[in-house]
């Protein structure tokens, strides 16, 4: 056996056996998934057109970014035709919720019919952090260190207020964000019940990106 018939299978084993050890050594594959379904997924919260923002430059990070879902509410008095204006520019959709510290049910109903009847509803949201932003509703103060019974009275008849609605009683309403951080929690009762679907506030922190 001459030098080059050696080499040549020398080279054939290494090949083999490295095919082999790598084959099995291969991470099990993913499953792909399209990316509507991916950006599906996911959403900002955004004032539109207030705090800065301006009405033409959220509809132009929206269009590169491919979200379909802002988390929008009455707290900034945008005016419900530039959620409209987005929803058309982008075919976005809004969950619309009284945010921090409001408590106006009939004006939430209100503007998210004018949503809904332009197709740009996608739910009805409860309170924004509580705890950090207490109400007075019904006379009640509540939230914060107050007793959070009023704070499920208003999740409540807010719930109430949607299902009785012919126009939004079809729209899922979520809950408060920051439920479970109240201070009175065995005195409440239970309106656990009156959402379908749970929402919570969670900010991403980077110890490196602290600022010195």
């Amino acid at each position: 056996m001459n030098t080059r018939t050696l080499f040549f299978i020398l080279f054939i084993s290494i090949f083999v056996f490295s095919d082999s050890v790598f084959s099995q050594n291969d991470p099990p594959q993913s499953q792909a998934i399209p990316v509507k379904s991916f950006l599906n997924s996911m959403g900002a919260v955004s004032s539109v057109s207030r705090r800065g923002e301006s009405l033409e430059a959220t509809i132009k990070c929206l269009k590169y970014a491919g979200l379909n879902w802002l988390r929008v509410g009455y707290e900034d008095n945008a005016p419900v035709s530039d959620f409209i204006q987005v929803h058309k520019e982008t075919g976005v959709l809004f969950s619309y919720g009284l945010l921090s510290g409001h408590t106006d049910i009939e004006r939430l109903i209100k503007e998210a019919k004018q949503l809904a009847n332009e197709g740009a509803l996608l739910a009805l949201e409860g309170l924004n952090e509580p705890n950090n932003w207490g109400i007075t509703y019904q006379g009640e103060k509540g939230g914060g260190r107050e007793s959070w019974l009023p704070v499920a009275k208003l999740q409540r008849d807010l719930y109430s207020a949607v299902k009785n609605d012919p126009d939004l009683k079809h729209f899922p309403v979520w809950s408060l964000s920051e439920g479970g951080a109240q201070t009175d929690r065995p005195s409440i009762p239970d309106y656990s019940g009156k959402n379908e679907y749970f929402t919570s506030c969670r900010y991403s922190f980077c110890r490196l990106c602290q600022l010195p």
